[in-house]
């Protein structure tokens, strides 16, 4: 076989479907990730897919393809790309497959959901003049400055209390907080002057049974700033998104401050 003739028999085989399913995720990847390695990787890999053909994926063209001997090694692959390509289809995207951690990061697309629950939850504590902060910033050191997730402001019977809300997209070892995160917080309280700190994780299993764990002692007698750890559910029983969370994570905080 010559050398022209070997070229031709591999430019065919690579217009497979195969090929133009992986060519279809590794581009979505690289237009959506907001991780920079995650799209820069999704780029370098798709150059080996240049002269792959675009073809249009629906869920019929996964239903339709058949696996072999040849072909069932790339079985975790176009599994990965099914959840990425019909995820992001707009005509499937109430699928149940679940590809975000995959396009986001989830540190700060966690941070965003439970900014925006409290904010939409605001405006029925409007009698306790609760007013919720994204990202303050306050110095801290040299040109440095520190930003908690979320400042909360509330007014009580002893005037205006402010409480730190920060998130953290990870299931804590015993369900208790890392020294990183209690010192974390610690100094977000001592530098805002707040007398408590919520540190808020997803929840992931039936061990971290209380929502709310009950605040930790004052650190000392000098320093009257505590801390607390919440277990939140982002799903309801219907599997759809919580609208509530915002409004119970409000009310505990009226009866903390009240």
């Amino acid at each position: 076989m010559s050398y022209k003739t070997s070229v031709s028999v591999f430019s065919w085989q690579a217009h497979n479907v195969y090929n133009r399913i992986l060519k279809r995720a590794l581009a979505i990847i690289n237009n959506l990730a907001v991780r920079h390695s995650i799209s820069s990787r999704a780029a370098a890999l798709g150059i080996a897919f240049e002269n792959v053909a675009d073809i249009r994926i629906t869920k019929e063209t996964f239903e339709r393809l058949k696996l072999d001997r040849n072909t069932q090694r790339y079985y975790r692959a176009l599994q990965l790309a099914r959840l990425i390509i019909l995820n992001y289809a707009p005509d499937l995207s109430g699928g149940a497959n679940n590809v975000v951690a995959i396009l986001f990061d989830m540190n700060e697309l966690f941070e965003r959901f439970i900014l925006v629950s409290l904010h939409r939850a605001q405006s029925k504590f409007a009698d306790k003049k609760v007013i919720v902060h994204g990202q303050m910033s306050k110095h801290f050191w040299g040109h440095k400055s520190i930003r908690p997730d979320v400042v909360i402001k509330v007014e009580s019977i002893n005037g205006i209390e402010q409480f730190i809300v920060d998130t953290k997209w990870k299931i804590p070892a015993n369900n208790l907080p890392s020294d990183e995160d209690l010192k974390q917080i610690y100094v977000y309280n001592l530098q805002f002057g707040s007398a408590r700190g919520l540190l808020v994780y997803p929840r992931a299993d039936a061990t971290q049974s209380a929502i709310f764990n009950s605040y930790a002692a004052p650190l000392s007698s000098s320093v009257l700033h505590s801390c607390e750890t919440c277990f939140v559910d982002l799903f309801g029983p219907d599997r759809k998104i919580r609208n509530d969370l915002g409004s119970q994570m409000l009310n505990h905080i009226m009866t903390v401050a009240a």
